[in-house]
């Protein structure tokens, strides 16, 4: 892991052990699932690289914004604070639609 991260983490009590990431494949699509991104160019990315891609969303977009989520890379400590700092803004809306859209399905399912 990069340093500045680990230490935004461990400042904001977050341990992040052993974590690892796959490759997206064509089996990952489904209309029940969904995929976020950091920003517009991940988006289109897949969209072109995928030919069963649905439901793919910027965080922004999904959580009402419009916009992408910054790449720190390169920056000093700050600049990755002020991104942990928006990450997780975005990351609470989203958090707050996804609670939001259960409800609202699990409201139909109880009708």
């Amino acid at each position: 892991y990069n340093p500045k991260a680990r230490a935004v983490l461990l400042c904001n009590n977050i341990i992040m052990e052993n974590g690892t990431s796959e490759q997206l494949e064509e089996s990952d699509f489904a209309e029940d699932v969904l995929v976020i991104t950091m920003d517009r160019n991940e988006k289109q990315k897949i969209l072109e690289e995928f030919e069963n891609s649905c439901n793919v969303y910027t965080l922004m977009e999904y959580s009402g914004g419009s916009g992408d989520i910054f790449d720190p890379y390169g920056g000093d400590a700050d600049v990755y604070t002020l991104f942990f700092e928006s990450l997780r803004t975005w990351v609470t809306q989203f958090e707050q639609k996804l609670f939001d859209e259960m409800s609202k399905i699990n409201t139909k399912e109880e009708q």
